[in-house]
């Protein structure tokens, strides 16, 4: 049986493509992402809860931005705040 530089050379591919060529064909088979990939005593972690949702972070990074901007604002002098909320239409 060749090995897989007889194969690579044969066919007059770089052995690093063989090797993709070998993990497509691996990972042809199509997965749900309600498949388990980690169960603990109480909690069953699913393969689409480890995909970041990239929107979902975004928002929660400009929330916590509006909360830091909040907390900011309350330890100014009312007529500063007033002079911020009017410049940047912050209400």
């Amino acid at each position: 049986m060749p090995n897989d530089t007889e194969i690579a050379a044969r066919l007059g591919v770089s052995l690093d493509t063989l090797d993709d060529a070998h993990l497509g064909y691996r990972n042809r088979d199509l997965l749900s992402l309600d498949a388990p990939v980690s169960s603990q005593e109480e909690e069953t972690l699913s393969l689409g809860s480890t995909v970041p949702d990239q929107r979902y972070r975004s928002f929660q990074l400009a929330e916590e931005d509006r909360l830091l901007l909040q907390q900011a604002l309350t330890r100014l002098e009312a007529g500063t705040c007033k002079v911020l909320e009017f410049v940047f239409c912050m209400i």
